[in-house]
C-alpha cells in the first residue's frame, strides 16, 4: 500500500474546512487563565483565520445547518458529537488521505485541525476516553479518536440521509444563484472497481481486447466488481446537480428521468435544465422521447453501431437533397512552443440530416412493437454525420454519426459543439474526484460505506467548486477597486481578531486580546500605559475583582 507523507497531504490541502464546534465560554476560559493559571494550549487566532471566508460562504448559504441535521438513531454515545464525525472525514476527503488508517498519522495527530473540529490539547494528545487502552500494546496513541471510531459512527448515517445531504446542498446553491438561469447538462458514469466480493458490490463480465505475447490480437472475457456513479454535471460551473450510486452491472440508461428529475427539485425555479449531452451509453428511445416530449430538454446523444437510423443518416447525407445541410470549419491552432512553435489547420466537416424517421425505439414505452406493419410511421429525429473531425478523416464508412432533437437544417455545428463539452465531466469530475479527494477509497469495504463516501465526496466537490466560482466573482470586483462581500468579511476579520488569542481548557475555548492576557496573568508589561485597559479594568469587565487566583 502506497503510504502518504504529510508534506504530500499539504499539497492535496487546496481548499481546506475548519469547523468550531466545540463551546466557546469566554468567560469560564477567562476564569481558567486567571484562578488556575493553567490551561490546555494557547494560539495566535490568525492560525485559525486562514480560511475564515471558506466558513462564511457556507454559512450564507446555510450549510452548516444540513451538517448538523446528519443523524443517526443507532448513536447512543455522544462524547463526540456526530457533527464532529462527519467534519473530521470531511477533513479526510479534503486533505485527499487515501486510506483510513492513515488519519491517525496524517490527520488526528495534527492539533491545529483536531482544535478546530473541537478537540483540545489533552484530547489531542491523550484521547476522549481510555476504552481500549489495554488492548494497545506497542503502539502510542494518536489523536483524539482512532479511525474505527470514526468509521463506526459515520456508517451509521442512513445512506438516504447522505443522499439528501447532497441534494440540500445543491438546493442551497442554487437559492444562493450559482447557477445560470439555463443550464447545459452532461450525464455520465464511471465505475468504481472493487475487490471481488466486495460487501454489497456487483459484478459484471465484459469482453476486452488484448495483445498476447506473439502480437496477436484476440478478445477476452474479464469480469469486474464494485459500484457505479452516475452524475448530472453543470457545465459552466462544473457542479454536480445529481447523483446516483448503483452495482456497476445496472445500466447508466435506465437512470436518466431520475436524475434529471432529481436535478430540476433541486434547482426548483432558480435554474433550469435546456441541454443534455451524454455517450452512447445512454442510448434509450423512450428516454430521449420524454426528455424531447415532456421534459423539454434538447439533447445530442451518439447512435450506436448496426443501427438502422444511423446507416439511413449516412445514406441520406452522402447522396445529399432538401433535407440535408453541409458544413466546413477550419480552425487555427498553435503547436509548440518557442522556435519550434507552428500553426496547424484543423479542418472539422458535419453533414445534418433532418426528420429521419427510421429509429423506432424513438417514442412513449412501446412504441416500436407495431414496427413492421405498413401504417406504422416513426417519430421524426435529427442527425449529425461527422465524416471529418479535426483532421481525423473518417471516410463515409466510419462516420460518426449523433442523434438530436436539436435544429440541424441551418447550422449542424450548433448542436455539434455542444456534443464537443461532452469530455468536461470526465476530466473536471470524475478524474479530479479520483485524483484529488480519492473518491474510489471508502470509509469501510461495504455498501454503506462505500455509499456514503461516495454521496459525500460529491457534495464535497460541490461546494469546493462553488466556493471557487464565488471567490472568483469576489476578487472580480475587488480588482474592479469596489469592495465586495469578502473584502468587507476580511476587513471584520481582521479587525475583530487583531492581537488576540484563542485559549483552550478542558472542554471549553474563549477568545481574548493578548494585552488582557498578560494582564490576567499578573505579567508585568513596561509598555503597559499604551494598554487599552488597566488592570482593575480588565478584572471588573471579567468580574473577577473579589476572585483570588491560586498563585497570585
Amino acid at each position: 500500500m502506497d503510504r502518504q507523507t504529510k508534506e504530500e497531504v499539504q499539497n492535496n490541502l487546496v481548499n481546506n474546512l475548519y469547523w468550531k464546534s466545540s463551546g466557546r465560554d469566554d468567560q469560564a476560559a477567562v476564569r481558567e487563565l486567571y484562578v488556575k493559571r493553567e490551561i490546555d494550549a494557547i494560539y495566535g487566532l490568525e492560525e485559525t483565520g486562514l480560511l475564515d471566508d471558506f466558513f462564511h460562504f457556507l454559512q450564507t448559504r446555510d450549510i452548516w445547518s444540513k451538517v448538523e441535521k446528519l443523524n443517526s438513531s443507532e448513536i447512543k454515545r455522544v462524547m463526540v458529537s456526530i457533527t464532529q464525525y462527519v467534519v473530521l472525514y470531511m477533513q479526510k476527503v479534503i486533505y485527499g488521505i487515501k486510506y483510513m488508517d492513515s488519519l491517525e498519522e496524517l490527520l488526528f495527530s495534527d492539533q491545529a485541525a483536531m482544535r478546530l473540529v473541537g478537540f483540545n490539547a489533552h484530547q489531542v494528545k491523550n484521547g476522549v476516553c481510555n476504552r481500549g487502552e489495554s488492548k494497545r500494546k506497542h503502539k502510542d496513541k494518536t489523536g483524539p479518536i482512532t479511525p474505527e471510531t470514526l468509521a463506526n459512527n459515520l456508517v451509521k448515517i442512513p445512506v438516504r440521509q447522505m443522499e439528501n445531504f447532497f441534494n440540500n446542498c445543491i438546493k442551497s446553491l442554487a437559492k444562493a444563484k450559482t447557477f445560470p438561469k439555463k443550464l447545459r447538462v452532461i450525464i455520465d458514469a464511471t465505475d468504481i472497481e472493487t475487490k471481488p466480493g466486495f460487501a454489497g458490490a456487483g459484478s459484471v463480465t465484459r469482453k476486452e481486447k488484448v495483445v498476447d505475447k506473439m502480437g496477436r490480437e484476440k478478445t477476452i472475457e474479464v469480469t469486474v466488481w464494485g459500484f457505479k456513479l452516475i452524475a448530472l454535471f453543470a457545465v459552466g460551473v462544473k457542479v454536480p446537480i445529481a447523483v446516483k450510486v448503483v452495482q456497476i452491472q445496472r445500466h447508466e440508461s435506465k437512470f436518466t428521468q431520475s436524475l434529471i428529475k432529481t436535478a430540476s427539485e433541486n434547482l426548483a425555479h432558480y435554474s433550469k435544465i435546456t441541454e443534455l449531452m451524454a455517450d452512447r451509453g445512454f442510448l434509450d428511445g423512450e428516454t430521449m422521447w420524454w426528455l424531447h416530449n415532456t421534459a423539454k430538454i434538447n439533447f445530442i446523444i451518439p447512435a450506436k453501431e448496426r443501427m438502422e437510423v444511423k446507416e439511413d443518416a449516412r445514406q441520406i447525407a452522402r447522396t445529399g437533397g432538401e433535407e440535408v445541410s453541409h458544413s466546413r470549419r477550419v480552425m487555427n491552432v498553435k503547436r509548440g512552443h518557442g522556435k519550434e512553435a507552428y500553426t496547424e489547420e484543423q479542418v472539422t466537416e458535419i453533414y445534418g440530416v433532418s426528420a429521419l424517421n427510421t429509429y423506432t425505439a424513438y417514442g412513449p414505452a412501446g412504441n416500436d412493437k407495431n414496427k413492421h406493419k405498413k401504417y406504422f410511421n416513426g417519430n421524426p429525429i435529427n442527425a449529425i454525420i461527422v465524416t471529418e473531425w479535426e483532421n481525423h478523416n473518417y471516410g463515409w464508412e466510419h462516420s460518426k454519426v449523433f442523434l438530436t432533437n436539436m435544429e440541424v437544417s441551418k447550422d449542424p455545428f450548433y448542436a455539434f459543439l455542444r456534443y464537443d463539452e461532452r469530455s468536461i465531466i470526465e476530466n473536471s469530475l470524475f478524474r479530479q474526484s479520483k485524483q484529488s479527494l480519492h473518491l474510489q477509497y471508502p470509509i469501510r469495504k461495504t455498501k454503506e460505506g462505500m455509499h456514503l463516501n461516495l454521496n459525500f465526496t460529491m457534495s464535497v466537490f460541490a461546494l469546493i467548486q462553488a466556493y471557487r466560482l464565488w471567490t472568483e466573482k469576489e476578487y472580480s470586483i475587488m480588482k474592479k477597486g469596489k469592495e465586495c462581500g469578502l473584502e468587507r468579511f476580511w476587513k471584520k476579520l481582521k479587525a475583530e481578531n487583531r492581537n488576540k488569542v484563542i485559549i483552550f481548557a478542558d472542554e471549553i475555548y474563549g477568545i481574548l486580546d493578548v494585552a488582557e492576557c498578560m494582564i490576567l496573568l499578573n505579567v508585568k508589561v513596561k509598555d503597559f500605559e499604551k494598554l487599552e485597559a488597566t488592570k482593575r479594568e480588565v478584572l471588573k469587565r471579567w468580574n473577577l475583582l473579589e476572585v483570588t487566583p491560586n498563585n497570585p
